[in-house]
């Protein structure tokens, strides 16, 4: 059985973009907050508007957060495991698999090498180098069918993440 580990510098990113989604959120919500002289706190539209942005912010910047998982690779199976909410747990056969393509993901940082797993020529889940300390290992313990490797425009890699065919 193989476990991931994150790098460094995917946790030092997820937990920086949650910390200052935290302070940004706090700091809109007080710095904007009614003042305590009004009879009725809080029900000025403008008021309300910066709560919700305060509460988008916090929002979104939990997402990296939510998105961060730990997989274990067993002989017949992936476990996915949420980073935050541990008890959800998620194991796929590798029968519910085709295949797996592996890519070169453009980010800001620069290309990384991802491993995309496909059923039925749709993307169903994938990890990188970028999240990954452990990514060859993890490559190397996968029991699919390598179909090489995929030349796709950023443009339609993300597409492709959203549902479209490859």
């Amino acid at each position: 059985m193989i476990v991931s580990h994150f790098t460094s510098k995917y946790k030092i990113m997820v937990y920086s973009v949650f910390g200052l989604s935290i302070l940004l959120s706090l700091l809109l919500f007080f710095v904007v907050s009614p003042d305590n002289a009004e009879p009725e706190p809080w029900s000025d539209p403008q008021s309300i508007l910066m709560f919700l942005f305060a509460v988008a912010i916090l929002a979104f910047g939990c997402l990296p957060l939510l998105k961060m998982k730990t997989m274990r690779i067993e002989s017949d199976r992936i476990i996915y495991q949420k980073q935050v909410f541990a008890s959800h747990i998620r194991e796929v056969l590798f029968k519910d698999y085709d295949y797996y393509k592996v890519i070169y993901e453009e980010t800001e940082n620069g290309a990384f090498e991802a491993v995309w797993l496909i059923k039925d020529g749709i993307l169903i889940n994938c990890f990188s180098s970028y999240e990954y300390s452990n990514f060859k290992e993890l490559k190397r313990a996968l029991n699919l069918e390598n179909k090489g490797l995929l030349n796709l425009s950023p443009m339609k890699q993300f597409l492709c993440k959203l549902g479209a065919k490859i």
